[in-house]
């Protein structure tokens, strides 16, 4: 623990060190429960640069809400450093970081509006918590981000007149009001339906791109992820399991846990009429299965058509898809190949020399082809 404290304070006081937005170092969490502590954050680091738009995504218990709630000290670490915008907040006395938690806005999946406030005295009650800001000054900071949230004929209206999408882009303003560096969204689409879900992303995406504003986005769709963030971390029972960019992610998931997660939006499995058909052993008649994922700019060249060519090898196509991510193309495709187990060694050869990746499935019988 030592080394990390070092590793903190070289890049608090150098300035020549880019410093991130956000960082977690060694970071636990360990509830009491019945039997003892139960540890709900293990060991976790983490790095989130200014700017970005990052994605936590897990499974229900995985602990993303604890791990949010530790970045802006609601829930205290039982170990580790979380540093915001260069300052360590877990070393912080109470009263300054009250004062250090104005910079983290928070959007929350049920909204948690006062119903007996308007829009705009719900926008504003951040800044009369704070304390010291006259309502001239209130109304000059809360009419605009009413025009950025798109409510400024709502401004004199109460939660109950609005719908789900309407009250969440209150929260959104609520969250902006004293003027945060973070944005932290807990579950903020899960009680919203698709078509609302959608105008709230392009909403946050936009702010992003006006305010600069770094943003934290917690979620247990990937569809959520996919849609808006940049970068992602996966996290499974405390634990970040896989991290990278979004479209890495998709392109090349290592486990199991990412997998599900990815299988509703981007299934790498075949249809069960043709995975049934794959067996591990091959039989005389067998043509080796390859799964080719296509991505990068080799996504839009004639590959299949250069393979044909090239090992003079029939590539009969089982099941593939097309998807685009951060506007670049990703492809899934799976083809039987015609002239044994050694062409497909050469052609999985090949599509690595393509920047591709090609992996072997397993057989299928020839007399199969016609039925899958």
């Amino acid at each position: 623990m030592d080394g990390a404290l070092e590793v903190i304070d070289g890049d608090l006081n150098n300035p020549k060190t880019p410093m991130p937005m956000i960082r977690m170092i060694g970071v636990s969490k360990a509830f009491a429960g019945a039997d003892g502590p139960v540890d709900v954050l293990r060991n976790l680091s983490l790095t989130v640069e200014k700017g970005d738009i990052f994605g936590i995504i897990g499974r229900s218990g995985a602990g993303k809400s604890t791990l949010v709630r530790c970045i802006n000290m609601l829930e205290r670490p039982t170990s580790g450093w979380v540093i915001v915008g260069g300052e360590d907040l877990t070393s912080l006395p109470p009263a300054d970081l009250r004062r250090s938690r104005r910079r983290i806005g928070m959007i929350f999946q049920h909204f948690n509006l006062l119903s007996s406030r308007t829009v705009f005295d719900n926008v504003a009650l951040p800044l009369e918590v704070i304390g010291g800001i006259g309502r001239h000054e209130i109304r000059r900071r809360v009419t605009p981000l009413l025009d950025l949230v798109g409510l400024a004929d709502k401004r004199d209206q109460y939660p109950a007149q609005l719908s789900g999408g309407q009250k969440q882009r209150v929260g959104i303003a609520r969250a902006l009001a004293s003027d945060p560096s973070v944005l932290i969204c807990d579950e903020a689409t899960s009680a919203l339906d698709p078509e609302t879900t959608k105008s709230i992303l392009a909403l946050l995406a936009d702010i992003n791109k006006r305010l600069n504003i770094t943003i934290v986005i917690v979620s247990h769709e990937m569809q959520v992820i996919k849609e808006l963030a940049n970068n992602v971390a996966v996290l499974d029972r405390g634990e970040i399991v896989e991290e990278g960019t979004v479209y890495d992610l998709f392109a090349g998931a290592k486990t199991d846990v990412t997998c599900t997660l990815l299988r509703d939006i981007a299934s790498r499995e075949l249809p069960e009429a043709i995975r049934e058909r794959v067996t591990a052993e091959q039989e005389p008649d067998g043509q080796p299965v390859l799964r080719i994922t296509f991505r990068g700019p080799a996504a839009n060249n004639p590959v299949l058509f250069e393979l044909v060519r090239e090992f003079a090898a029939p590539l009969n196509i089982l099941h593939g898809h097309i998807d685009y991510i951060q506007g670049k193309p990703l492809g899934i495709l799976t083809v039987a190949v015609g002239g044994g187990a050694s062409h497909a060694a050469a052609i999985i050869s090949r599509l690595n020399g393509y920047g591709l990746r090609g992996e072997f499935l397993g057989y299928v019988a020839a007399r199969d082809l016609s039925a899958a």
